[in-house]
């Protein structure tokens, strides 16, 4: 059976970098927080990681869509300017413990998990076209 573990890692043809703004950085690390990203990336989701997702622990208190952003993360960049050249890489493979989703995530302050939720619904929203066919495609089915 395969656990989040033994997915082999997706290789990130597309990463989405956002930039979190400095008001909401200033803000976590006036609330406590020592390490607050200047940038983060999610990228498009895969089968794997909604298998990933779903196979997790339910004790952890995560929603679907919660599981779902930890296992799209796959940069984050802790230069206080943004500078490109603090770009690493998440992954579950990473050796040091600060560069695995599930820990990256967990230290974000909540404003900034809420944006990753919102560009995570952004991206993954249907065309319009596809959503008018999915729509009018309704049939009923009665006893």
């Amino acid at each position: 059976m395969n656990t989040p573990s033994s997915f082999a890692p997706t290789s990130t043809l597309v990463a989405y970098w956002f930039t979190i703004p400095v008001k909401t950085r200033a803000e976590a690390l006036k609330n406590g927080f020592t390490r607050c990203p200047s940038e983060i990336a999610i990228r498009p989701q895969t089968g794997g990681d909604i298998e990933a997702a779903m196979a997790g622990d339910i004790k952890a208190g995560l929603s679907f869509q919660q599981k779902m952003i930890q296992a799209v993360l796959c940069g984050v960049n802790f230069d206080p300017d943004g500078n490109e050249a603090g770009r690493k890489a998440v992954s579950r493979a990473a050796a040091h413990p600060d560069y695995h989703p599930s820990n990256v995530y967990a230290a974000l302050p909540a404003a900034v998990c809420t944006m990753l939720g919102k560009a995570f619904s952004t991206m993954n929203e249907p065309e319009q076209e596809d959503l008018d066919v999915f729509l009018q495609s309704r049939s009923t089915v009665t006893g």
